[in-house]
C-alpha cells in the first residue's frame, strides 16, 4: 500500500512538473498556480504521519478560483465552489470579496472587468458553523445583473 501511495505521489509531482512547464509562461491566475505549485507538490504528499491523506489547498488557488468565477459568473446565476473546511472557505471568501466592490473600488486592486455585460457579484458562506439566516440569501434566485 504505501508502494502504491509513493507511486501516486511521484506520479502527481510529475503531472504537476509537466503542466507547470506548459503553463509557466501564461499571464493567467491558472499559469501562476502551476509555477507556485511545481516545487510544493514534490516535496509534500499532502498526508499525515498516519498515512491518511488530508485535504490541501495548493497555493494560488484562491486566484484561479477569483478567476473562473469572474469568468463564468452570470447574471441570474450562481456558482457553488465546495471546499474542505472553514479555514479554507474563509481565505477564499476573503479573495472573492473583491467581486462585491465597487467597480473603482476593484480597478484599485487591480481587477478589471473583461465582460461585455457587467453584473454585481454576491459571495456567500455555507458551512454547518454559519448561522442558517445568513446562508438562507444563497437559496433564493438572484436578480439577472448578480452573479
Amino acid at each position: 500500500r504505501r508502494s502504491q501511495m509513493s507511486t501516486l505521489a511521484a506520479s502527481q509531482a510529475s503531472t504537476v512538473a509537466h503542466l507547470a512547464s506548459a503553463f509557466a509562461g501564461a499571464e493567467t491566475a491558472e499559469g501562476e498556480f502551476w509555477r507556485i505549485n511545481a516545487e510544493a507538490v514534490g516535496g509534500s504528499s499532502g498526508s499525515t504521519s498516519t498515512g491518511q491523506a488530508r485535504p490541501q489547498v495548493q497555493k494560488g488557488f484562491e486566484f484561479l478560483i477569483l478567476d473562473l468565477v469572474r469568468v463564468l459568473g452570470c447574471g441570474g446565476e450562481g456558482i457553488l465552489v465546495f471546499l474542505p473546511g472553514i479555514g479554507e472557505i474563509s481565505e477564499i471568501f476573503d479573495v472573492l470579496a473583491i467581486l462585491e466592490a465597487t467597480p473603482e473600488e476593484q480597478a484599485l486592486a487591480g481587477i478589471v472587468q473583461k465582460r461585455r455585460v457587467p453584473c454585481e457579484y454576491r459571495i456567500f458562506v455555507l458551512h454547518s458553523t454559519i448561522p442558517m439566516d445568513e446562508q438562507e440569501q444563497a437559496f433564493h434566485q438572484p436578480p439577472e445583473n448578480v452573479c
